[in-house]
């Protein structure tokens, strides 16, 4: 064993949550090998952390998700503080096990290692609140997301004005900001696509509607199918800014502490002096920038005392879902390898089409075209009860004219489906009941509202719960109650963009990390 002594220098390395043996010393994992840190070498009260750090208090980074990985590597950069990462999920795939990092999402999504299993929100009115996915680990949902990229449209920046994180010339700056990321995307052969990807292309482009490859990166076309750019490396999932934490603990100058959650932070003063775990460890800290996501970085606010009980700003894009009544033999690695878009109900580009080819892991599986509105107004609200419970309500289709923009996109595909049934050779019916497609061309508008507001589900990109610039955070990302707390992650988005928001979350995610490195070279 390895036997290493606790001192006032900082010490790198990826561990476990501490496990306290009978003689007071704190082990960890790091490659394999234990560290054990000998209490003796300082007073007990020092050992707050598993290294303890007297002179030099780091930046705690909370979350290890795209956000986290950009803003640990950023700050690893461009300030000489220490910095620390705790994350609550035990997962480090997306660090040291490329060649099992699957790019099908159903899969990922079968794996308890990178999910987590205690999120439910409420997605309409009419539904009581449902299981959420979102990722848990090194690499957050990006382990389990189906990896596909896209920029949204071009109001969408425009439209975040001068509250925008990235100035008025919001386009310039992203696409600028997001060349000095180590992003991993390619475009998907059509080689590579599964039966549902090949029918939805080929009944689209029947339909009239434009072949078009580069509809990711295209920000203005109101319509178009083609395959898709994804995340990945070859063969294997990534997001890619993974590398950014991966080069920063190699220069050891980042820790990584897995399994471990933060219950709150500690403000003393009006100055945020260190985080919480859930064990009661407590990690001193210079300043805390959260990176939990839109709906865990709100609820550590409010365990802490520093945001309301309600928080109202959070979005998502909702879809409902048309899946193949028999299911389909797999080919196909990918579970989505191609896209639409469509303009509805006076929406430019406002709805996607997915085709996914499986719904579940499996050598068979049901595959499900997806039918999603990207352009959305309505945003909903995080409340934390007295008794600690947390209630997560999305408030989807309650902006005027989603609901209607959502029903006619629904109408709208009904003869692109029964093209893809003659290209597949089984019905499509609706999610959550029996009808055929046929059913949405003969039912009443009343009928088909109440289909979509009960059956709608989600793209998971939950986000824009705190807005940068707005009531909680200024427009650096920093928050307004206290000193030393930043928020840097899909949280600060002031709205929803209509596309995945992986790229956007990054590009903020860099300047806010700017931000604090400028904040602490000058404290």
């Amino acid at each position: 064993m390895l036997q290493r002594r606790a001192s006032s220098s900082f010490i790198p390395a990826i561990v476990r949550s501490p496990r306290w043996s009978s003689n007071g010393a704190a082990t960890g994992r790091s490659f394999g090998t234990t560290i054990t840190l000998i209490s003796t070498t300082f007073p007990r009260r020092l050992l707050r952390s598993r290294f303890a750090i007297v002179t030099n208090r780091p930046i705690i980074v909370v979350g290890a998700g795209v956000a986290g990985c950009v803003v640990a590597g950023t700050l690893a950069r461009e300030t000489s503080a220490p910095i620390v990462v705790v994350e609550a999920g035990d997962s480090a795939e997306s660090l040291f096990e490329p060649s099992s990092r699957t790019l099908s999402f159903v899969e990922s999504l079968a794996r308890s290692a990178t999910k987590r299993d205690d999120l439910f929100v409420r997605r309409t009115s009419a539904q009581e609140p449902k299981a959420y996915p979102a990722g848990r680990g090194i690499g957050g949902s990006g382990e389990i997301n189906a990896l596909v990229a896209s920029w949204g449209m071009e109001r969408d920046v425009v439209g975040w004005g001068e509250s925008a994180p990235l100035g008025v010339d919001g386009i310039d700056s992203w696409r600028s900001e997001l060349k000095t990321l180590p992003h991993a995307l390619r475009t998907v052969g059509e080689g590579e696509w599964g039966a549902m990807d090949k029918a939805l292309v080929e009944a689209c482009t029947a339909a009239g509607i434009t072949r078009n490859d580069a509809l990711w990166n295209d920000m203005a076309s109101p319509e178009g199918v083609g395959t898709a750019t994804i995340f990945s490396h070859g063969q294997s999932r990534s997001s890619g800014v993974d590398a950014l934490l991966r080069s920063a603990i190699a220069a050891g100058r980042v820790r990584v502490d897995r399994g471990a959650s933060v219950s709150r932070l500690i403000v003393r003063d009006g100055v945020v002096r260190c985080v919480e775990l859930s064990g009661g460890e407590e990690l001193d800290a210079r300043s805390v920038v959260v990176c939990a996501g839109a709906f865990g970085s709100v609820e550590l606010l409010q365990r802490s005392g520093l945001v309301p009980a309600v928080v109202r700003g959070v979005q998502d894009h909702p879809a409902v879902a048309l899946v193949t009544r028999e299911p389909l033999k797999q080919r196909a690695q990918l579970s989505i390898g191609a896209i639409g878009r469509l303009s509805s109900w006076g929406g430019v580009g406002n709805i996607h089409l997915v085709a996914m080819n499986a719904t579940a892991p499996g050598e068979w599986s049901h595959g499900a075209l997806l039918v999603a509105l990207m352009d959305v107004a309505s945003r909903g609200s995080i409340t934390r009860g007295n008794d600690g419970n947390v209630v997560r309500d999305l408030n989807m289709l309650s902006s005027e004219g989603e609901l209607e923009s959502l029903v006619a996109a629904v109408r709208r595909v009904v003869p692109i489906v029964q093209q893809m049934q003659e290209r597949l050779g089984t019905e499509f019916h609706l999610s959550e009941r029996d009808d055929s497609v046929g059913w949405l061309t003969d039912a009443s508008d009343d009928d088909v509202v109440e289909w979509v507001t009960s059956s709608c589900g989600v793209y998971a990109h939950a986000a824009s719960s705190m807005p940068i610039g707005a009531d909680h955070l200024d427009r650096r990302g920093a928050l307004r109650s206290v000193d030393g707390v930043w928020v840097a992650d899909a949280s600060v988005m002031p709205r929803l963009i209509a596309g995945n928001p992986t790229l956007a979350i990054a590009a903020i995610a860099r300047l806010v990390a700017r931000n604090v490195a400028a904040a602490t070279a000058a404290s």
